[in-house]
């Protein structure tokens, strides 16, 4: 009784879920909800057209590119962003909400009368890391884990990064965005970023933003004139010299970190020994106010030796980032890597990536229907039953996995889910155009190529 009062729980907040979203659509809104649906139905999907021969989707193909080209996404896009917002679990021990914002390209060699295509870093790629296509940055927030549990990512915005513009300069409306939401909310909020982001700064009060950097950087240390003696001329604004962090630095130097811990830690299934220094109130050449400089570095216990070459050195900005402590800012950081995972299950099983259209508004819409199957997914992820097949390891009492809800959600969630999306009613053959009407061929575009004096204009 109690496994079907929770099924049924699940079940309306699923439903809730779908009536939320038919409400948001301006137009074609039964199309487009059940391309959602028709999207986390498809067990392996290949193609978008492929898409119309699910049973979710009542239309007939054609639909699916009306269905793309109806949203709007200048205009309701902030109220899906609310409507995931809200959906996502309260924490139980952490006490701060923690984020994660990153870049994925997507290719566009052959889409040549696409507009603003440049050149774009992909790590994957084979020979120069460099294709002709988009880039999108991807919002997401990390809920608290349990142990044994799934990893779930979930998304709450995708913006387009242009050619006039650098990926932080697209990041911060996603944050201003994402600071509207929680104004009625004063936890911290956490936003873990790669090296790229070395210059992103929080947008409020209540964001602390974790970045990686170089680990050859060094900084400075604001001057005490107290124990100076009184000189012409302006003060001394910084101590003298630079703080090299890469080097090992004794605890009674002046350029000492602020704090030290050690302790042990598990890595890839051995206990190494961790060791954490943290420099506060660092300032460096590139950024404008003052910073925590955080390093890590793992020993071995045989032998103390080095396990990597370079340590991790993290940037903490913020107002509130002394609230963190070290080992939190490093744990923080090492949840970024699950966005990647994000990625790699969006573009292999939900065709973020897959979407061949010259269009580069249908481009982005798209890009939000991913995200709104993805969501669509997770709520219905304790109606997931166990496999029977014998190569996949059983889950017990945890619940499943983005895969494992995928693999099953077509044949045994959807039917008993249902569409609140209503049936196409034949209408009749349509006219078709008339005789002798011909469109005009797109016109080639060029490969916009971004250069210093483009990225400072924007």
């Amino acid at each position: 009784m109690i496994l079907a009062n929770s099924q049924d729980s699940i079940l309306e907040k699923a439903r809730k879920y779908q009536k939320e979203l038919m409400a948001s659509f301006p137009k074609r809104a039964n199309s487009i909800l059940q391309l959602v649906e028709a999207l986390a139905s498809a067990e392996k999907p290949t193609s978008i057209v492929e898409l119309s021969q699910e049973g979710a989707f009542q239309r007939s193909f054609s639909n699916v590119h009306k269905a793309v080209d109806a949203l709007d996404i200048e205009r309701q896009s902030h109220i899906w962003m609310e409507m995931f917002f809200k959906r996502f679990p309260q924490e139980k021990k952490r006490p701060f909400h923690l984020y994660a914002i990153d870049v994925t390209p997507e290719s566009k060699r052959y889409s040549e009368t696409m507009e603003d295509r440049t050149f774009v870093h992909k790590a994957d790629q084979l020979g120069k890391p460099i294709i002709i296509g988009l880039e999108a940055s991807v919002l997401v927030a990390i809920p608290e884990q349990e142990d044994g549990e799934a990893k779930w990512t979930l998304p709450l915005s995708v913006e387009r990064v242009s050619s006039k513009e650098t990926a932080c300069e697209a990041v911060k409306k996603q944050l201003q965005l994402l600071a509207q939401l929680e104004v009625h909310d004063e936890k911290l909020s956490v936003i873990a970023v790669d090296s790229g982001y070395t210059r992103l700064e929080p947008t409020e009060k209540n964001q602390v933003i974790i970045a990686r950097g170089r680990s050859d950087r060094v900084g400075r240390r604001l001057n005490n004139h107290q124990n100076e003696k009184k000189q012409r001329g302006r003060p001394r604004k910084y101590m003298e010299g630079c703080i090299k962090f890469r080097e090992d630095i004794p605890l009674d130097d002046k350029y000492a970190p602020n704090e030290q811990v050690e302790d042990q830690m598990i890595y890839r299934g051995q206990s190494v020994y961790r060791l954490i220094s943290r420099w506060n109130d660092i300032h460096l050449h590139d950024r404008e106010g003052p910073v925590d400089v955080v390093k890590v570095e793992l020993f071995s216990k045989t032998g103390a030796i080095l396990l990597f070459d370079a340590p991790l050195l993290l940037i903490v900005s913020g107002v509130r980032r002394r609230e963190l402590s070290d080992k939190q800012v490093f744990e923080c950081y090492q949840c970024r890597f699950d966005i990647e995972h994000f990625f790699r299950f969006q573009k292999q099983r939900l065709l973020f990536g897959g979407f061949q259209t010259a269009d580069l508004r249908r481009q982005c819409n798209w890009w939000w229907i991913c995200l709104m199957a993805y969501w669509l997914l997770y709520l219905s992820r304790g109606l997931a039953p166990e496999s029977n097949r014998k190569r996949h390891p059983k889950r017990g009492h945890r619940l499943a996995s983005p895969g494992e809800v995928k693999r099953v959600f077509g044949a045994k969630i959807f039917p008993d889910l249902g569409s609140p999306s209503s049936k196409p009613v034949v209408r009749g053959k349509s006219n078709g155009r008339r005789f002798g009407v011909r469109f005009t061929k797109r016109s080639k575009q060029k490969v916009v190529e971004k250069t210093k004096r483009r990225l400072e204009a924007a």
